[in-house]
């Protein structure tokens, strides 16, 4: 049993970080619109996400957040088993993604506030070689834990553009909140 829900867990955690998706063209005088944010409410949690970003779907994920290259994924799941919490659970999602890539780059690991709520931001470009050549992404991902779940909120976009987005990413891995009724 602890071995299927590790299997499952490390199946949602690659499809979360590895699952790409790509945002419609868009207008100059679309783009120029004001930055204005959406509040994501989610059963125990509260998330800012920008307002320039569109709503859609993957086949792994029910919502997604695109504009242009850059992508934003929410997920949560029970704890699991084989983790105790918020630091080997981190421990635990950067083997996975070690695993799955042929080649990571950490650019940080380090722990944050979000209105009070502790986690860990994991920054890191990797590459997945094909027949078709390499594919790159960077990422930042949240780690926040809270009522025995794990809530991952994975920012992506390529690496040509993680200056771009990276404030972006960061103000919304900063706005992560639980809601009063779920265990901080």
């Amino acid at each position: 049993m602890k071995r299927t829900a590790a299997l499952i867990a490390s199946i949602m955690l690659v499809l979360s970080c590895f699952s790409g998706c790509g945002g419609k063209e868009r207008s100059a005088s679309e783009s120029s619109l004001p930055e204005v944010m959406k509040k994501l409410k989610a059963p125990d949690i509260t998330i800012e996400i920008p307002g320039s970003y569109e709503t859609t779907s993957t086949d792994s994920n029910k919502t997604v957040y695109v504009k242009d290259d850059a992508s934003i994924i929410v997920n949560s799941d029970k704890l699991p088993e084989n983790c105790d919490g918020l630091d080997s659970y981190v421990d635990y999602a950067l083997k996975t993604y070690t695993e799955y890539s042929d080649n990571i780059e950490i650019l940080k690991n380090e722990p944050v506030d979000a209105n009070g709520n502790i986690g860990n931001v994991l920054e890191y470009v990797y590459t997945i070689n094909s027949e078709n050549g390499a594919f790159s992404k960077y990422c930042m991902v949240g780690f926040f834990t809270g009522d025995e779940q794990i809530y991952l909120i994975t920012c992506k976009a390529d690496p040509d553009n993680a200056d771009k987005y990276r404030d972006e990413f960061t103000s919304v891995v900063q706005s992560f909140d639980l809601k009063e009724d779920a265990e901080k």
